[in-house]
């Protein structure tokens, strides 16, 4: 499977890999090919001058013998540094995903439990009623907390 960099596009940089050479060669793809791995034509810089190169594959689909292109590993590095950094994103989202709902269930309690407070007529059962409710929100909100790690856990 293809690095997680880009698809090759013209103008791209990408290395050669040839069996007969230790070390890569710079390349510039010229033209892409209809497969996503493909490169239809690439311009390879050698240390004897440039030649052009058709149809090479990528090394995930390269054959024994073949030369075949692959990223830099500079590319490969800064892709690296992406995915952790969308990583660490992801997570944060989620803990504010987590903190919002923790938000809205204390704003709910809240309210709720001064619409019963204040209400002139609570009627039989109002003191017990709210007790109820209070009971019924502090579940929903230890239900969340569970789940959150919290400050004396070590995990923040």
């Amino acid at each position: 499977m293809i690095d997680p960099i880009a698809l090759p596009t013209v103008g791209r940089i990408v290395h050669l890999h040839d069996p007969d050479h230790i070390d890569p060669f710079p390349a510039i793809v010229v033209g892409v090919g209809p497969g996503k791995l493909s490169i239809a034509y690439l311009h390879v810089f050698l240390h004897d001058g440039a030649r052009a190169l058709e149809d090479v594959a990528h090394a995930s689909e390269a054959h024994d013998g073949e030369p075949y292109w692959d990223w830099m590993p500079y590319q490969k590095g800064q892709a690296a540094k992406t995915e952790e950094l969308q990583a660490a994103l992801d997570k944060q989202r989620e803990k504010l995903s987590e903190q919002k709902q923790r938000a809205q269930i204390h704003e709910e309690r809240f309210q709720k439990m001064g619409e019963l407070h204040t209400h002139p007529h609570l009627g039989p059962g109002g003191p017990e009623r709210a007790v109820a409710l209070d009971n019924e929100m502090g579940s929903e909100l230890s239900k969340t907390q569970a789940s959150t790690p919290s400050r004396e856990d070590g995990k923040r």
